[in-house]
């Protein structure tokens, strides 16, 4: 069975990228965001089964809309995406929830952690 995916990226370039990385039968795109504002709307409509966030976008980064996903649902299934690796960053993102952190420009990277 697939899995649903809403990717969220403030760049329409790298998340042309994503998508591209994530193609079926294994992965169906159910949404795109270019921002966390965008992508916790879009959770609570389409309900994904994954979520790739990056870490900064405008309006809201990754890291407050993964906050808001989860008092929405403590199940959300997350990674978090980024360009350049930041150490705080690795370590904090499991006690927030976050299933995974990958690079946006490492493919086998991002599909090992989904």
């Amino acid at each position: 069975m697939s899995k649903r995916v809403l990717v969220a990226d403030d760049s329409a370039m790298m998340r042309k990228m994503i998508i591209k990385q994530l193609q079926p039968p294994e992965y169906v795109i159910t949404g795109q965001a270019k921002n966390g504002t965008d992508a916790v709307e879009l959770y609570k409509k389409l309900n994904p089964d994954i979520v790739t966030l990056d870490i900064s976008m405008p309006e809201m980064g990754g890291i407050a809309a993964a906050k808001e996903i989860f008092d929405f649902d403590k199940s959300a299934c997350i990674v978090f995406l980024y360009n350049f690796p930041d150490e705080s960053l690795l370590e904090d993102a499991p006690k927030i929830g976050v299933r995974g952190v990958a690079s946006k420009h490492k493919a086998k990277e991002l599909l090992n952690t989904l």
